[in-house]
This record gives structure tokens, C-alpha cells and sequence, in this order.
């Protein structure tokens, strides 16, 4: 992983949640016999929880918080916007919303949906 200090707000928040995929995935039985059968180790969960630990410690206890809250009630926190279109919800975002460059830093969430939003 790159180091964190080098890492954007946007950059850290998709990590995390990769991370918690990849956690949910692993505590799953389902997931754990389906890598397995592919020839797949389910192996080094301790580092991996502490790695979401040091990179949400990283992150500000506010924007940790929103993102905490998000991913319990929808599973991803984040979505892409593409064409100006939230890819969570599927809904057209206003011209205010979309108004931020590709790889903006600043923080915005979907109005429709309340995912925190990330421009590719």
C-alpha cells in the first residue's frame, strides 16, 4: 500500500473501504470456501485489521464517522460519479454537485443517496 502521508482524503476513504470489503469477505463463509476452491489462502486477516485501524485513525474522526455511517446502511460508502450521474443510486446529480474537477479533493456526498461521491 502507499504510505499514508502521500495519500489524498478520497485516496484514504477508497482504501478503507477496500479493506472492509476484503473483511467482510473474509469473515464469510460462503467467500472463505469459494477462495479456497480457487486455490486462494485466507490468511493474514490480523494485518489487514491493522491496517484499516491505522488508515482510519489517518482519516479525522467527522469524516470517519460519516463514512462508519454510510457503509453500515449501504455496504459501499463510495461511488463514482461518471457523466455527472451517481453510480450508487443511479440519479443525475445537480449542477452544483458536479461542478468539482476529476480528482478534486474536497468531499462531497450524492443528494439522493448520501454515498460520498469520487470522480473518475
Amino acid at each position: 500500500m502507499t504510505p499514508l502521508a502521500t495519500l489524498t482524503v478520497p485516496q484514504k476513504l477508497l482504501y478503507l473501504q477496500d479493506l472492509d470489503l476484503l473483511l467482510r469477505d473474509a469473515h464469510e463463509d460462503t467467500a472463505r470456501t469459494m477462495w479456497r476452491e480457487a486455490g486462494m489462502q485466507v490468511s493474514g486477516l490480523e494485518q489487514l485489521q491493522r491496517m484499516r485501524t491505522e488508515l482510519a485513525s489517518s482519516i479525522g474522526p467527522r469524516l470517519l464517522e460519516l463514512y462508519e455511517r454510510i457503509h453500515r446502511r449501504h455496504g459501499r460508502a463510495l461511488v463514482p460519479v461518471r457523466d455527472g450521474t451517481c453510480l450508487g443510486c443511479f440519479v443525475k446529480l445537480t449542477t452544483g454537485a458536479r461542478s468539482s474537477p476529476p480528482g478534486a479533493d474536497a468531499i462531497s456526498t450524492c443528494e439522493s443517496c448520501g454515498r460520498i461521491l469520487y470522480r473518475i
